[in-house]
C-alpha cells in the first residue's frame, strides 16, 4: 500500500521539476534572445514581423507618415504608430514625443529622402540576413549617397552621431537607443553646418524656443548627449526645486494650521512638520519634472534625470500618505479610546496596516513601472505557473490566518482587552491582527497564536463571563459547639450583606437571582467543614480579587470577636497505659 502511494507521488515530483526546468529555461532564453524549442518563428527570424516594421524601410515609412498625420493633430493612434518605431521606453511619457519631433527635424534636414531611396525593404533584408542597417551617415543603399553628399557633403566635421535601424526578433525594425542618444547631437551639428530644413516645421519644440534665445557659446560642447544651455537649466532646476521644497514647507505648514483652527486642539509643529514636508517634496519634484521638458533632453540623460525626479516624487507621494495615514489613524484611536465597544479599538490598528501596506505596494509598483522593471518581471511571471502552484501550496497557512482573522472580526468571539484562555494560555488579549492575535498572560508574557489555529480551537473567553463565582471552604475546630457553628454561618451571610460588600453580590441572569450561600458541608478529618458561595457581579479580576480580600478580612475580624477558631491540620494521639503501670 505504501508503494502504491509513494511511488507516483515521486513520478509527479520528478516530472513536475522537469516541466518546471523546461518552462523556466525557455523563458530565459527568450529574455536573452536565444528562440526556443516552441518558437515558431526561429525557423525564419526574419518573418512573420509586424508589416509596419518589417524592414527598415517599411520602419522610416511609417515613421514619416504617422509623424506627419500626427503633427498638429490629436489623434493618439498616429502617436503610437510613431512611437513604435523609437526604441524609446513608456515610461518616458512626453519625451517621446518631443524625441521623435527632433528626429523629423533632422531627417527633414538631412535631405528630401525616400524611404526606397535610402532603405532596404524585406526582401533584401531576408536575402542579407540584416539585423542592423545604418540610416545615416554612412548608408550602404543605393542612391543615398548622392542625396547625403548633396545635403551634407560640404560639412567641415563628421557627424557627431549615427541613425540606425536594428531589428528586434518580437517587435521588428526600429530607431535603436544609440540613434536616439544621437538625435540632439546631430540636429545641433547640422545648424552649426549651416543646413537647414527642406519642410517647414508645422510643430515646433519649447525647448527650440527657448534654445533660439541663449547665446551662440551655449549650444556648443555636447556633453553626455547635452548642450551647455542644456546644463545650465537643469542647474536651475535643481535649484528651483530646493527652493520650492524650503517655500513649499512654510506654505503647507500655514494651510494646515489655517484649516485646523476649528479643532479645539490645534496641531503641534512636529504635526505640522511631518505632513507638511513630505507634501513640499511632491511640490519639488513636480516642479523639476516639468522645468525638464524645457531642455529638450532625450536618451540617456533624460532617462536618469527623469528617473531622479520620479523617484523622489514616488517618495514624496509615499511619505505623504504614510504620514497622513498616521494622522488619520491617531485620531481615530483618540476617539476609539472614548467609547465602550472594543470592536474599534481592534479595527484601529488593522486598518493602519492595510492602508500603509497599500502604500508600499503602490510605491513598489510605481517605481517598477519608472524603471522599465515590469517589461522584464512579466515574461518571467508567465513562465513560473509550476513555481506558483507551489508557493501557493506553501501559502496555505498563511491565507488560513488571513480568513482566521475574517472570521475573529465577523463572529467576535473576543476583543481586545478581554481575558481569555487558549490551549493552556491564560492572558489578555492585546491586539488583533491578519495573521495572529497576541495575548498578555498573566506572567507578563506575550504570546502570539496564529488566527487559524484559533478558530478551529476551543477558545474559553473570560472576559465576558457575567460574573465570577466565590467557592471556599473554612474550617472550624473540632471543639466548636453547634450553637457556634450557627453563629459562624449568621456572621458570615451578615459581613456578604454589609455595604460595600453587597453591592457586588447578587448578580441576576435572565430574571433569576443568585444569592450568597454558607452551608455546614462535612467533618473532615480535622476540621468542621463551613463552605462559602457567593457570585461576585462583574467580570474585572483585578476588583474581584479586591473584592475577596474585603470579605476575607471581614470573616477574620468577626470570627475573632466572636471567639470562633479555625482549624489547622491536626493529629490526636491517645497513649493508654499497660496494666503493669509501665
Amino acid at each position: 500500500m505504501r508503494e502504491f502511494i509513494v511511488v507516483p507521488a515521486i513520478r509527479f515530483s520528478v516530472s513536475a521539476l522537469v516541466v518546471g526546468f523546461v518552462m523556466l529555461a525557455e523563458v530565459t532564453l527568450a529574455q536573452i534572445g536565444i528562440p526556443g524549442a516552441g518558437d515558431e518563428r526561429a525557423a525564419d527570424p526574419w518573418s512573420d514581423l509586424d508589416p509596419e516594421l518589417a524592414s527598415p524601410r517599411a520602419a522610416l515609412t511609417t515613421f514619416l507618415k504617422a509623424i506627419e498625420a500626427a503633427q498638429g493633430s490629436k489623434d493618439q493612434q498616429q502617436w503610437k504608430k510613431v512611437y513604435k518605431t523609437l526604441e524609446i521606453p513608456k515610461s518616458a511619457g512626453e519625451a517621446r514625443r518631443d524625441a521623435a519631433l527632433r528626429l523629423k527635424q533632422v531627417l527633414n534636414r538631412i535631405g528630401n529622402m525616400t524611404p526606397e531611396m535610402v532603405a532596404p525593404d524585406a526582401a533584401e533584408v531576408s536575402e542579407g540576413r540584416l539585423e542592423r542597417f545604418e540610416l545615416f551617415p554612412e548608408n550602404s543603399h543605393a542612391g543615398a549617397s548622392d542625396l547625403f553628399h548633396f545635403s551634407v557633403g560640404a560639412a567641415s566635421s563628421d557627424p557627431p552621431g549615427k541613425l540606425i535601424l536594428s531589428r528586434d526578433p518580437d517587435i521588428g525594425w526600429r530607431f535603436n537607443s544609440e540613434s536616439i542618444e544621437s538625435i540632439n547631437p546631430l540636429f545641433g551639428w547640422l545648424e552649426e553646418v549651416g543646413v537647414v530644413s527642406l519642410e517647414e516645421e508645422k510643430e515646433t519644440l519649447l525647448s527650440d524656443e527657448i534654445r533660439s534665445r541663449v547665446p551662440q557659446w551655449a549650444k556648443r560642447g555636447f556633453f553626455l548627449g547635452m548642450e551647455v544651455w542644456q546644463w545650465l537649466v537643469i542647474t536651475l532646476s535643481l535649484l528651483v526645486s530646493v527652493a520650492v521644497f524650503w517655500l513649499g514647507s512654510v506654505v503647507c505648514s500655514s494651510i494646515i494650521s489655517l484649516a485646523c483652527r476649528k479643532f479645539s486642539k490645534a496641531p503641534t509643529s512636529e504635526d505640522k512638520r511631518r505632513v507638511a514636508r513630505p507634501l513640499a517634496l511632491i511640490l519639488g519634484a513636480l516642479s523639476f519634472i516639468w522645468m525638464l521638458k524645457l531642455t529638450g533632453v532625450i536618451g540617456i540623460a533624460l532617462a536618469v534625470f527623469l528617473l531622479a525626479g520620479r523617484l523622489v516624487l514616488a517618495a514624496g507621494i509615499t511619505w505623504t500618505a504614510w504620514s497622513l495615514v498616521n494622522f488619520m489613524m491617531g485620531v481615530w484611536e483618540r476617539y476609539t479610546r472614548s467609547t465602550e465597544t472594543t470592536f474599534d479599538d481592534m479595527l484601529v490598528p488593522l486598518v493602519r496596516k492595510t492602508l500603509k501596506l497599500i502604500v508600499i505596494v503602490w510605491a513598489i509598483i510605481y517605481v517598477a513601472e519608472s524603471i522599465d522593471v515590469l517589461n522584464f518581471v512579466t515574461p518571467l511571471l508567465a513562465g513560473f505557473g509550476l513555481a506558483g502552484l507551489a508557493i501557493s501550496f506553501a501559502a496555505q497557512d498563511l491565507i488560513k490566518n488571513l480568513f482566521g482573522g475574517v472570521t475573529i472580526f465577523l463572529d467576535g468571539p473576543f476583543q481586545v482587552g478581554e481575558r481569555i484562555i487558549f490551549e493552556g494560555y491564560d492572558g489578555v488579549v492585546e491586539a488583533i491582527g491578519f495573521r495572529s492575535t497576541r495575548l498578555r498572560t498573566q506572567e507578563g508574557h506575550l504570546v502570539t497564536v496564529p488566527n487559524g489555529a484559533i478558530t478551529s480551537h476551543c477558545v474559553e473567553n473570560i472576559g465576558r463571563r457575567p460574573s465570577i463565582r466565590k467557592d471556599f471552604r473554612l474550617g472550624l475546630t473540632y471543639d466548636t459547639s453547634p450553637k457556634k457553628i450557627r453563629e459562624a454561618k449568621a456572621a458570615i451571610l451578615e459581613i456578604l450583606e454589609e455595604p460595600g460588600i453587597e453591592d457586588q453580590i447578587h448578580p441576576q441572569e435572565e430574571g433569576k437571582e443568585f444569592p450568597p450561600r454558607v452551608y455546614f458541608e462535612e467533618f473532615s478529618g480535622s476540621a468542621l467543614i463551613l463552605r462559602v458561595i457567593y457570585w461576585y457581579a462583574g467580570s474585572d479580576y483585578w476588583s474581584y480579587m479586591e473584592h475577596a480580600n474585603e470579605v476575607n478580612l471581614r470573616i477574620a475580624e468577626v470570627f475573632a470577636e466572636k471567639g470562633i477558631k479555625f482549624a489547622f491540620p491536626t493529629k490526636a494521639v491517645d497513649v493508654v497505659r499497660s496494666a503493669g503501670g509501665e
